[in-house]
């Protein structure tokens, strides 16, 4: 194996210290900029939490399914809502009529 000479060692040195701090520069640079970029991601999720999603618009079809179960769920309650009213009226009377015995 040959020997190497001493400006040929030197310029080695050289070339690996600028490479190593090349490679330390890059590294510094990449993590900087992996820190801004999550800063600003974290900045634009947060903002997409306070916008409303646009809604999707729905085909006729789905819109009279829609309608029509808000129709059902309405009788239904609405039935619910009488026979419970019906329930509190009869306990009244019974109650009403075991007082006067």
């Amino acid at each position: 194996m040959a020997k190497k000479g001493i400006i040929s060692a030197a310029g080695d040195t050289i070339s690996d210290a600028a490479g190593g701090a090349a490679s330390l520069a890059a590294s510094a640079a990449n993590t900087v900029a992996k820190a801004a970029t999550g800063t600003a991601l974290q900045a634009v999720r947060g903002a997409r939490r306070l916008v409303a999603v646009p809604k999707k618009r729905r085909s006729p079809k789905r819109r009279d399914a829609g309608r029509k179960a808000a129709r059902t769920r309405k009788a239904r309650k609405m039935k619910a809502n009488v026979k419970r009213k019906v329930t509190v009226v009869r306990k009244k009377v019974t109650r009403a009529v075991r007082k006067k015995r």
